[in-house]
């Protein structure tokens, strides 16, 4: 009888040693990825916001430490700085070594530091291409090095999307129409004649926000009269609306293809004092933005997430990475924003 009860105590011993040793297998496993719906959350819409489920999971501490490089397009561009702490919010948050340059504009400086991230072995890229065509030979040597590509907010031109292992950032033929529609509110019944301040010319959000403008306007009452291109800088914007208003005396709206552009406008209006006899259209959903139009001196602008987008960017890098299944395209949302429909928008800055 003794003998029965110490086996059976040495039985129930073993039993409870197997069942803690699974519990703490178990505590090992790496951290499940971000849902991959957050994309979806981000479709073009009106209203809303990404979801919460699109944050990135924390790391596992048995999980590889990827390196990952950015290649910005230039950072002394507000838009790129928010990305950038969406970046560096979730490579913190998932244990990623985050290689971040700015390209400043300039397509050979962006050429280089994407030779140099291969030289360094990086797991993965994520681009915004100064130049979408003049990128596309590092973008296949990539590609070709089995390294995933990961595009964010500009795109590549069409004869390098091969490349590209997924793109986030916004449908920016959407941003120019959804910016075409605010116009059309603006100018009323009387439309009258219209200008756009470009984003650097050649980049392929400049290309598509004018193209996606002007597609809008198309057999309405408004006319684009001209286009200039400044490469996202206020300064330079500022010094073309002068030159506009002085072409254009009967101008009634201007459209700057993001809102530092079309801060510039502002100011040049405001000195013109011309502040409501043209309107003005822009992009980007930031606080001097918001604040032009709770004072009438703009009419609208549009958002999208721009945070969350940097941190889809890290997030989508590592899916591709472990060769999880990817979207083609994470959307951003776009959000209409004009006086007494700001509602609970934060401006990201």
């Amino acid at each position: 009888m003794k003998r029965s009860m110490k086996s059976s105590l040495v039985f129930i011993a073993i039993i409870s040693m197997l069942i803690v040793a699974a519990g703490c297998g178990k505590s090992n496993q790496a951290a499940p990825a971000a849902n991959s719906d957050a994309g979806k959350q981000g479709a073009a819409s009106a209203t809303g916001a990404p979801g919460a489920s699109s944050a990135p999971s924390a790391p596992s501490p048995e999980s590889k430490k990827y390196k990952i490089g950015s290649l910005r397009f230039a950072f002394d561009i507000p838009a790129e700085q928010a990305i950038i702490t969406g970046q560096k919010e979730a490579a913190a948050k998932l244990g990623v070594d985050l290689i971040v340059e700015d390209g400043q504009g300039n397509a050979q400086t962006q050429m280089k530091q994407a030779l140099n991230l291969l030289t360094q072995k990086v797991d993965a890229v994520i681009i915004s291409p100064v130049d979408p065509i003049g990128i596309i030979p590092a973008v296949k040597k990539f590609h070709d090095a089995g390294i995933p590509v990961i595009t964010a907010a500009l795109d590549v031109a069409p004869e390098g999307k091969q490349y590209v292992t997924s793109l986030v950032g916004p449908d920016n033929i959407a941003v120019g129409k959804a910016d075409a529609q605010l116009m059309k509110e603006a100018l009323g019944k009387d439309g009258g004649k219209v200008v756009i301040i470009q984003g650097a010319k050649g980049s392929q959000m400049e290309i598509d926000r004018t193209k996606g403008f002007k597609d809008e306007l198309q057999g309405s009452n408004i006319q684009v009269v001209d286009e200039q291109a400044s490469p996202w800088d206020r300064k330079k914007a500022l010094s073309i609306m002068q030159d506009f208003i002085t072409k254009y005396p009967d101008l009634k709206g201007v459209y700057g293809e993001d809102d530092n552009l079309a801060m510039g406008a502002v100011q040049a209006i405001k000195q013109a004092g011309k502040v409501g006899q043209i309107q003005v259209v822009g992009y980007n959903g930031t606080k001097e933005a918001l604040q032009a139009i709770d004072e009438g001196a703009m009419y609208g602008t549009g958002s999208q997430p721009l945070i969350w987008e940097g941190q889809m960017d890290i997030q989508v890098a590592i899916d591709a990475i472990q060769g999880k299944p990817v979207q083609k395209w994470y959307k951003d949302e776009i959000r209409f924003l004009k006086k007494g429909q700001i509602g609970d928008y934060v401006a990201p800055f």
